[in-house]
């Protein structure tokens, strides 16, 4: 079990798309202000080594409560989901996006999510929004010490390019090869955590 989150708009549900979907829109995705998703919904995947998944599409967070969702109701949603995950196969991975600017309650967001999980779920970034960036990798060597200045330290990163469009192919699928390196090499190197439950609102 893999669960994706970050704030409302940031990509998670074309993420989930790239993974899972390929060609095929399996996560509902939308340009305009209202969310796309109410509640976490599972989605199966497969890894190109064979591995079986579920991601886990998540309530976005809100920088301001203008959302359908409010930020708290969100937060609740994320929380339940991981005691949801505690009474079954547990949590292997969580997935923190961004975009490609570090702005308001990021950093609040990560900790209170590392927090759900006692800090003992591996953490990787994704930060997306970097869709006329050529140099995705130069990029993060640019801006790394601002994510550690605001304490978003993952055990592993990748730069993407989330939504597909017709002269993007190739960025489009080295992003996805890149997320499904970080999801082989952190969500598989010990057992799901299974957490002690605790009522946090």
């Amino acid at each position: 079990n893999i669960i994706v989150c970050g704030q409302q708009g940031v990509g998670k549900s074309s993420l989930i798309n790239m993974l899972a979907g390929g060609q095929k829109e399996v996560a509902k995705t939308s340009n305009d202000m209202m969310r796309c998703t109410f509640k976490s919904e599972p989605y199966p995947v497969t890894t190109p080594s064979g591995r079986k998944l579920t991601l886990w599409d998540t309530v976005g967070m809100d920088e301001e409560p203008t959302g359908r969702v409010p930020t708290l109701e969100a937060m609740k949603n994320i929380r339940e989901l991981t005691t949801k995950l505690a009474d079954s196969a547990g949590l292997s991975l969580i997935i923190y996006m961004v975009r490609g600017k570090l702005v308001g309650s990021i950093r609040q967001n990560y900790r209170l999510f590392k927090a759900f999980c006692d800090g003992k779920v591996p953490f990787v970034i994704v930060v997306t929004g970097l869709d006329g960036e050529s140099d995705r990798g130069g990029w993060w060597n640019r801006n790394e010490s601002h994510f550690r200045d605001a304490g978003l330290i993952g055990e592993g990163h990748a730069c993407i390019v989330s939504a597909k469009d017709g002269h993007n192919g190739k960025a489009y699928a080295e992003s996805a090869k890149a997320v499904f390196k970080l999801i082989e090499d952190k969500a598989y190197r010990r057992d799901p955590w299974i957490m002690d439950k605790q009522n946090w609102f």
